[in-house]
Parts: structure tokens; sequence; C-alpha cells
């Protein structure tokens, strides 16, 4: 079986207003859009090898498992991998973004290997919690 994805899990965010959503994540998280269906409101978006997938939400639409109280996701958090963690934080520092944790930096033991990781935590226009992280060599 072929297929052109990167990933094996792509995770679908229920949105209430799609153009805000892509302001967060395709204008200022750097995401490009893989795809749109503008017809339906839903937006395919790349970084690297993290998929997400965008869409509006119908309030009589399928797929809801459940009332929607904000904010969304609770106790769930996209962890994504990003090439520059540090520039990230400023572009949206710059924006006057609210960080639910302020960057920092720390060290992680992985095997054998020391890793310098920086990450941070945000919440989505919508209230999904997202940490962004990148690392390199200790």
């Amino acid at each position: 079986m072929g297929t052109s994805l990167t990933t094996g899990l792509i995770p679908e965010l229920l949105v209430e207003d799609l153009d805000r959503s892509l302001g967060f994540w395709h204008t200022l998280c750097g995401f490009a859009i893989r795809y749109e269906r503008l017809e339906d409101r839903l937006a395919y978006l790349e970084l690297g090898y993290t998929q997400l997938v965008l869409e509006q939400r119908d309030p009589g639409g399928i797929g809801l498992t459940g009332a929607l109280s904000p904010p969304p996701g609770r106790g769930r958090e996209l962890r994504i991998a990003v090439p520059d963690s540090v520039g990230l934080a400023e572009l949206l520092r710059g924006a006057d973004w609210p960080f639910c944790e302020e960057p920092e930096f720390r060290k992680d033991v992985r095997r054998s290997a020391a890793l310098r990781v920086h990450s941070f935590r945000v919440r989505d226009p919508d209230g999904h919690l997202a940490r962004f992280q990148s690392s390199a060599p200790w």
C-alpha cells in the first residue's frame, strides 16, 4: 500500500474560524498549506515531518463525540518539532502571542547522546495546546 504521507498520525483540529486559525498556524508558525478544500473550510498543513488538518467546525456536522467546551483537547498537547523553535518563539513574542510556558533550554539524555532541547507552550486561537521544540547535540 503506497502513500505520500510522511507521518503516521495526522491530528485534525476543529476550529471556529479557519481564516483566523490559518493566521496562527500558517502565517505566524510557518506551516505550508499542502492543500485546501475551501468549500469544506478545511486546510491540510505541513511543517517538516509534522502534518495537521484544520477544519472549521460545523455545528450540525458529523464527527463530534460530544459537546465541545473550551479549551478543546483537555489533557492533550501537540508536541511539534520545528527546525528553529528559538526563532519561532521570538516571532510569536513579537506578535504579542501569549505563552503558556515560557521558552526554555534543557538537557535531555537519550541513549548515549545528550541533546540541548529548546521548547515552549502556546495555545492556538481555539485553545489547542501546542509545545514547539527543536534540539541539537549538547
